[in-house]
């Protein structure tokens, strides 16, 4: 079990602090030595992440489009690599399958009786552990590509299920949100003027699936620069994505309320109450203040009854 840490003020340092919150707000303390108020809210764990895989090593008698019965598969797909960082954290890191790893998955292809070669064990092991940790996760078409892939080699392992996660998709967001010729990462960055995407082709898969190491170094940083550039895309569109999560109401980052400020509930920039001058009526007539972030953009808004809980209120009315 993790230490319970008390909160102490992020001016003077000192631990002598008093509550003075609610109950339904038991986050807010005021410092014993220097007086000032601060709120502890803490910081969610968020990771920014990509997958590659492997392809299906199988037999077929005539190319074009066809259906390929699972009875065709001689070795199924393999995770071949992942990279993670920690939201706008410095550092990211990867790991990815090594050669002989991946000749051990080629042998069972050549082996009628082959046993289990569990090349990928190694690296699913750490990606289950970093999705565990975190209470965020980032991707683009995660949903339906990478956590579905990596749920298939988790259950494989007879890992257990990680813990709740709230997921960002930026591909599904963006399909929310914007009428582009396409979603793609490589092209929305480019339509963003952002970095792109290292160029790939077949024969760098290909390569890898026979384990060159010159092809694993290249497929490495190619998932590492995608990790960076999806973080980058995530920070250009997070003001308009829909349902996004409300980092405000994380519990040990510290927002200044001796002026009555809050914090955003995307980026969590501190928001004066002097930026607070709109009103938000819904369709049933609740009355909500509501700010403008100077920091993503993103629309925020504040319930008189609660005003210590900004909301997230979509771009666009909704």
């Amino acid at each position: 079990m993790l230490p319970i840490l008390k909160p102490h003020c992020p001016y003077c340092r000192s631990n002598i602090v008093h509550p003075r919150g609610s109950r339904n707000r038991p986050d807010r303390f005021q410092c014993a030595e220097c007086k000032r108020h601060f709120v502890d809210r803490g910081s969610p764990k968020v990771l920014v992440m990509d997958i590659e895989t492997l392809p299906i090593i199988g037999t077929f008698w005539d190319t074009g489009k066809q259906y390929i019965g699972h009875d065709n598969i001689l070795e199924d797909w393999v995770v071949l690599s992942w990279s993670a960082k920690g939201l706008f954290d410095n550092h990211t890191i990867g790991d990815i399958l090594t050669p002989d790893e991946i000749k051990r998955r080629l042998n069972t292809v050549i082996d009628p009786n082959p046993d289990p070669h569990y090349a990928d064990e190694r690296i699913i092991y750490r990606m289950w552990k970093l999705i565990d940790e975190a209470d965020v996760v980032i991707h683009q078409n995660g949903k339906k590509f990478d956590m579905r892939k990596l749920n298939a080699r988790f259950i494989y392992y007879k890992l257990p299920p990680y813990r709740s996660v709230h997921q960002i998709d930026t591909l599904e967001a963006s399909r929310a949100a914007f009428g582009t010729s396409s979603h793609k990462l490589d092209y929305m960055t480019k339509f963003l003027s952002l970095e792109h995407k290292h160029p790939t082709d077949y024969d760098l898969w290909k390569r890898s699936t026979y384990g060159d190491p010159d092809a694993l170094k290249e497929m490495y940083d190619y998932g590492i620069n995608d990790t960076v550039i999806l973080e980058e895309y995530y920070a250009t569109i997070r003001a308009w994505i829909p349902n996004h999560p409300n980092f405000s109401a994380y519990t040990h980052n510290y927002v200044d309320l001796t002026y009555n400020a809050v914090a955003c509930p995307i980026c969590r920039h501190p928001i004066h109450k002097s930026l607070i001058t709109d009103i938000y009526r819904t369709p049933i007539g609740n009355i909500y203040d509501q700010f403008r972030c100077p920091h993503c953009g993103a629309l925020g808004r504040i319930s008189k009854k609660n005003p210590g809980m900004p909301k997230v209120r979509q771009s666009g009315g909704r």
